[in-house]
């Protein structure tokens, strides 16, 4: 990205692989929103970060894997910063913690009913202030092995 690109743009990414037979979530976050799990018990914790910067600020910058495994029924809930900034019209961002608050309680809905509480609690907050970002989310839930 940075041999090709005259406008400095760069871009965050975050890449992983899940091993359905183990729960294994093997990971590399180049500077995005670490996605925030939603633990078996009802906890809510956000990955830990790999230290990697956006792709296309520097050539040759080093990415560092990580490993978590998820327990059966945990879920990943992986988003863009247009739902963390989002912002309010007293120009609030909608932030971390409120994201959190959204997904406490949330272990063992369904998955579409984890999507809408978010996007509705983000919609709630932001009320008629323009949209300043994409918001953009996936929920992933781990459901054990298959046998």
């Amino acid at each position: 990205i940075c041999a090709q690109n005259p406008h400095d743009l760069f871009v965050t990414v975050f890449y992983g692989i899940l091993d359905p037979a183990t729960g294994a979530l093997h990971y590399v976050n180049a500077g995005h929103n670490p996605p925030m799990t939603v633990r078996a018990h009802g906890a809510v914790v956000p990955l830990a970060l790999t230290g990697g910067v956006a792709v296309g600020v520097m050539e040759e910058l080093p990415y560092e894997e990580a490993t978590v495994t998820l327990a059966p029924g945990e879920t990943l809930f992986l988003f863009t910063d247009g739902i963390s900034e989002a912002m309010n019209a007293e120009m609030e961002e909608f932030g971390d913690d409120r994201l959190i608050a959204a997904l406490t309680g949330k272990h063992g809905q369904p998955v579409k009913s984890v999507l809408e509480t978010v996007i509705d609690t983000v919609g709630a907050f932001v009320g008629d202030a323009p949209q300043s970002d994409d918001i953009t989310c996936l929920v992933v839930r781990y459901n054990g092995a298959v046998a």
